[in-house]
C-alpha cells in the first residue's frame, strides 16, 4: 500500500567551476556530491510495529545549468545506500531548481573577484593585479615583457627629457621678457624726463608771441604735457600672459589601479602608500574607484613617477587629470 514519506537531505557539493578548471560563472557547471538522507515513514510504525526512521548515504554527480545570474537548473544522479536492515542500494535521479538570494556575498567575494581579468580569480592568483597565465599561477611571463618594460622606460625618459627641454625654453623666454621689460622701463623713464623738460621750457615762454609776417595773426606758443604725449606716443609695456595647461581646479595623478570594489581598492591603496604617501582613492561616476598618486600641477613629476610605477608596480598605470 502507498505510504507518505517525510524526509530531509544534507549534502556537500564539490564544484568544478572554482576558477581553476572552469570559470565561476560557467554556464554548465559539474559537481560531485556526498550527503545523507533521513526519512520518516509513519506506516512502518503503525502497520509493522518497526522504527519509522530510515537513513541513507548518497554519492553522486550532477551539473548546474545557469539560467541567469542567480538561477540554476540542477540535474543529479545518486547511489542511494540504506544504512539499516538489508542495506539495499539503488539509483536515485533528481531534477531541481537552485536559486541564490543575494548574489555575491562579501565573505566569498575575494574568491570570485578577478581584478586583472586574466581568468584566474584573486584567491588563486599569485599576482592578482597583473595580467598573467595559469602556468605561472596568474603572474605574467617576465621574460616576454622585459623588452617591453625597457622600451616603456626609454619612452618615458624621452618624454621627461622633452618636457625638461620645453621648460628650459620657457625659462629662457621668460628671462628674455624680463630683459626686454627692463629696457622698456628705462626708455619710459627717459621719455618721462624728456617730456618734463620740454613742458617746463614751453611754459616758461608761454607769454611770448611769434610772427613771421606783420599781416599774419599772432598765436600763443603754450603747450601742455598732455599735448606732447598725444604727439609723441608713449612706449607700451606688454607682458605675455602664461596659460596653464590644465584647469585651476584639476591636478595630475598617476592612476595605478581601478576597481568597482572599494575593499580591493583600499588594499591596493595601503600597499602604494608605503612608497608613495600621496596616494589617494578617486571615486568615479561609473562606480569604479581609482587609486592614484597625487602630483599636483607638476606634469614632469607625474610622468617620472608613471615611468617608475610601470616598471615596479603595474605596467597598466596611466596619467590622468582629475
Amino acid at each position: 500500500n502507498k505510504a507518505f514519506v517525510v524526509g530531509a537531505d544534507v549534502a556537500i557539493l564539490l564544484k568544478m567551476n572554482n576558477g581553476g578548471l572552469l570559470k565561476e560563472d560557467a554556464r554548465i557547471a559539474p559537481f560531485l556530491t556526498f550527503g545523507n538522507r533521513l526519512e520518516y515513514v509513519h506506516k512502518l510504525k503503525s502497520n509493522f510495529n518497526s522504527s519509522p526512521w530510515l537513513s541513507y548515504n548518497q554519492y553522486g554527480v550532477g551539473i548546474n545549468l545557469r539560467l541567469g545570474q542567480l538561477a540554476q537548473l540542477q540535474l543529479q544522479g545518486l547511489i542511494d545506500q540504506k544504512l539499516s536492515d538489508n542495506f539495499n542500494t539503488s539509483m536515485l535521479y533528481r531534477l531541481g531548481y537552485a536559486h541564490r538570494f543575494n548574489g555575491r556575498k562579501d565573505c566569498d567575494q575575494k574568491f570570485m573577484l578577478d581584478s586583472d581579468n586574466d581568468g584566474i580569480v584573486d584567491g588563486s592568483d599569485d599576482c592578482p593585479y597583473l595580467f598573467g597565465n595559469s602556468s605561472l599561477n596568474g603572474c605574467p611571463d617576465t621574460s616576454a615583457i622585459s623588452s617591453l618594460v625597457v622600451t616603456n622606460e626609454i619612452d618615458s625618459l624621452k618624454a621627461i627629457n622633452s618636457i625638461q627641454k620645453k621648460r628650459i625654453n620657457q625659462l629662457e623666454l621668460a628671462q628674455a621678457d624680463l630683459v626686454k621689460r627692463e629696457e622698456l622701463l628705462t626708455q619710459k623713464q627717459v621719455y618721462e624726463k624728456r617730456i618734463g623738460e620740454l613742458t617746463a621750457k614751453l611754459n616758461d615762454t608761454s607769454g611770448e608771441r611769434y610772427s613771421r609776417n606783420k599781416s599774419k595773426k599772432v598765436v600763443s606758443a603754450s603747450l601742455s604735457k598732455d599735448t606732447l604725449k598725444s604727439v609723441v606716443p608713449e612706449p607700451v609695456i606688454t607682458v605675455p600672459a602664461v596659460k596653464s595647461k590644465i584647469p585651476e581646479d584639476k591636478n595630475y595623478y598617476v592612476i595605478t589601479f581601478s576597481s568597482p570594489n572599494l575593499k580591493t581598492a583600499t588594499i591596493w591603496l595601503n600597499k602604494m602608500r608605503k612608497k608613495y604617501p600621496s596616494t589617494v582613492i578617486l571615486p568615479q561616476s561609473n562606480g569604479y574607484n581609482r587609486v592614484g598618486i597625487y602630483t599636483g600641477k607638476d606634469e614632469a613629476l607625474c610622468r617620472k613617477i608613471l615611468a617608475e610605477v610601470r616598471i615596479t608596480e603595474s605596467k597598466k598605470a596611466w596619467l590622468s587629470v582629475e
